[in-house]
């Protein structure tokens, strides 16, 4: 006979339940049971739909259909086209080079690629396209203005007052009113050209133009071939003084070929050939009759 001995039962928990009821105390893994792992779970299963070549395919053709169908409703339809602050002449070249096949749906409009166009014109220095009331493209353009004609050899062009290009001029006649200068490099000087023809204003007619040379420094160009040298730096100074010895002597009035302003402190004249012939003359005669 054995004697019946009751078995305790141990309360504690076993190991793998501690710990995981210890892991379960922790916040990032509750977090991570009751939203992570859905989140997780819900990703893979879009990212997995998505993928599929179909799914792609049928989400591409129903965003053209739906792009299609706005496109063609009439409130987006651009019907007119409409250019301000423009010369006819102007109007007709962005009009020209832009081709607008219109009625066009504003959503076909590539209005950066439209500006590029228009602004690839010389004469336009800036321009702004925006969509109107009743459906019209609007295009408004700053217009270069010309202040001054450069010849480069045969060619004659228009510039503004940075340098840049308005348009090709066919002869000098074209433009009779806009000063003209000539050189290399003179289309990076315009700033300077224009304060020296300022500061020449009192030589009317006489002046014909500036010439840029070794496109560092100017000459300036008038009638009866005389021509003024001025220096690298201080050439508004320089023409000033000369244009005083015109007011007070009338130096420019002489049989003087060059007037040679480079060195400030060492103005040098150059004679006419017949000039300086009669001074050659008159300095024989002089040491003939000394004789």
């Amino acid at each position: 006979m054995f004697a019946l001995v009751p078995t305790r039962h141990d309360p504690a928990p076993s190991r793998i339940r501690y710990r995981l009821q210890r892991l379960w105390l922790t916040q990032r893994f509750r977090w991570f049971l009751r939203r992570g792992l859905p989140i997780g779970i819900l990703v893979a299963v879009v990212a997995g739909v998505i993928n599929d070549g179909r799914v792609q395919a049928w989400i591409g053709a129903q965003t053209a259909a739906l792009r299609d169908t706005v496109a063609e409703r009439p409130e987006m339809q651009i019907a007119s086209m409409t250019i301000s602050n423009a010369s006819p002449d102007l109007t007709a070249q962005i009009a020209a080079i832009l081709e607008m096949d219109l009625p066009i749906s504003a959503l076909d409009l590539d209005l950066a690629g439209l500006r590029a166009q228009v602004e690839s014109l010389d004469a336009v220095k800036s321009a702004t396209l925006r969509l109107g009331a009743q459906n019209s493209l609007q295009i408004e353009v700053v217009e270069r203005r010309p202040v001054i004609l450069w010849r480069k050899g045969d060619v004659l062009e228009m510039l503004d007052e940075t340098g840049a290009r308005v348009a090709f001029v066919p002869a000098r006649g074209a433009q009779p009113d806009l000063p003209v200068v000539a050189g290399e490099a003179a289309d990076a000087a315009v700033e300077d050209a224009l304060r020296l023809l300022r500061v020449a204003a009192p030589l009317g007619a006489r002046m014909r133009g500036l010439v840029r040379v070794g496109a560092r420094r100017w000459n300036v160009v008038l009638d009866r071939d005389q021509t003024i040298m001025l220096p690298e730096s201080g050439a508004a100074d320089a023409l000033r003084q000369v244009i005083a010895l015109q007011a007070s002597e009338a130096l420019l009035d002489r049989d003087i070929s060059v007037v040679d302003m480079r060195n400030a402190d060492r103005p040098i004249l150059r004679l006419n050939p017949d000039a300086l012939q009669s001074l050659r003359d008159a300095r024989a005669t002089a040491r003939d009759d000394a004789i």
